[in-house]
């Protein structure tokens, strides 16, 4: 598994900076010009901003829901009140996959067939990091159901769109 390290635009744009300037220092002092981007570099800045575009502006508190888990969680209590959903709980526990990763279960859902179920809400777009952390724990804990619930727009019809994960 690669290790990626975050860096905003302009930091990323410093860090070059910095790389380039002891050879700079050995050769004739250039004017105060950027470092021209590699093809490599380029492709770096650009797909962090296509990640950036889709991501959070901010973490919110512990335990606090955003949006759509807001109203995921009146979907559940609907689901609850019409018998379909015994229970649910939001952020119960995390999950330990690896050294050092972890899983965040959105919910713990106990339908009226008694069998767990742990969901995890998006509203669009999972990265590929939050598609295999889901996989892993499917794995990790094959006693209980894993569904991703998607989001769906008003254009798809609105609601929720369910994809189950199996262990195997």
């Amino acid at each position: 598994m690669t290790n990626s390290v975050r860096m905003t635009p302009e930091q990323y744009a410093e860090h070059l900076r910095k790389r380039e300037a002891p050879r700079r220092a050995q050769g004739p002092a250039p004017a105060a010009v950027a470092p021209a981007l590699s093809a490599a570099d380029a492709k770096v800045l650009r797909a962090h901003a296509a990640n950036q575009a889709f991501q959070a502006l901010g973490r919110l508190p512990k335990g606090t829901m955003n949006k759509t888990e807001g109203q995921y969680a009146d979907f559940l209590e609907e689901q609850k009140r019409i018998g379909k959903v015994l229970f649910w709980k939001f952020h119960p526990f995390n999950v330990r996959l690896a050294n050092n990763t972890f899983y965040e279960v959105d919910w713990l859902v106990l339908p009226f067939d008694m069998v767990l179920e742990i969901h995890e809400t998006k509203g669009g777009r999972t990265t590929d990091k939050g598609q295999l952390k889901l996989k892993l724990c499917g794995e990790v804990l094959p006693v209980f159901r894993m569904k991703k619930v998607i989001k769906q727009t008003k254009a798809d019809g609105g609601g929720w769109l369910i994809e189950e994960y199996s262990a195997t």
